[in-house]
């Protein structure tokens, strides 16, 4: 797989084009539901909320069904309690350190016994949701447009190598520059940080066969909406676009 600065001009424009559309995409389908349910509670994650986000993203699984001291789904009580009490609280600034925060979450969710495996991404994408400004959840695909895929060593150093060069590739820079477009457009509940996700996902994804399917959807999203509404999204897509495929974020060697 080519990494993030080896695609064509072409390619690039258009990932970066198809990823603000399937940003407003997902969001709709796939994300309000669990930011819903946190902004409902005051902010913080509880078991519903865990389970809406983690059956939308496939990582439910990964966190078993299990009641323990009288508990129901102890396991979901116990992890989102702790992401809201303990980690939340000492959520930093930055994404290294907070990357780092992550890995010892990831680390004590393990030794509990309340996950199966270390799970990275999940824990990643569970803080996103909780804070989702200047964050980014961690991704095979998406670490692997930045060359820190899987056969890139072990988790732990491939989840701090990945944050480390987003950070120097000026992730949070850029993330607001592409705010600041999408509020300008009306689009302000849409984040520039997860236009940069789904940038860096179409980037690292193996084969044809996902990205060509996420342009699929895309396109019938857009079908979907109304006629100015779609006319609207493909001009804010097309000015992202077009102003930032040349930016050292996407062209600098990985």
């Amino acid at each position: 797989m080519p990494t993030l600065d080896q695609l064509t001009p072409m390619t690039r424009r258009a990932n970066i084009y198809y990823a603000v559309i399937e940003h407003c995409r997902s969001h709709h389908s796939d994300d309000v539901a669990g930011h819903n349910r946190i902004a409902a509670i005051g902010g913080v994650l509880d078991a519903q909320g865990f389970r809406t986000i983690g059956g939308k993203y496939w990582i439910s699984r990964r966190f078993e069904t299990v009641s323990r001291h009288g508990v129901i789904d102890a396991n979901a009580v116990d992890t989102a309690t702790y992401l809201s009490t303990i980690v939340l609280p000492l959520w930093p600034f930055g994404l290294v350190p907070r990357s780092t925060l992550c890995s010892y979450t990831v680390m004590h969710v393990k030794a509990q016994g309340w996950s199966r495996e270390r799970e990275f991404s999940a824990i990643s994408k569970f803080m996103w949701f909780l804070r989702p400004k200047g964050w980014t959840p961690f991704d095979t695909y998406s670490s692997t447009s930045l060359g820190v895929g899987t056969t890139h060593g072990d988790p732990p150093i491939r989840f701090a190598d990945f944050y480390a060069k987003l950070h120097r590739r000026n992730f949070s820079g850029v993330s607001v520059a592409i705010q600041s477009a999408l509020n300008n457009a009306g689009f302000s509940y849409l984040y520039g940080e997860r236009v940069i996700d789904k940038a860096l996902l179409l980037a690292g994804a193996p084969g044809t066969r996902w990205r060509s399917n996420i342009i699929r959807k895309g396109r019938s999203f857009l079908r979907s909406l109304p006629r100015n509404a779609a006319i609207d999204l493909q001009a804010l897509a097309r000015r992202i676009a077009v102003s930032f495929d040349h930016d050292p974020f996407f062209t600098a060697p990985v």
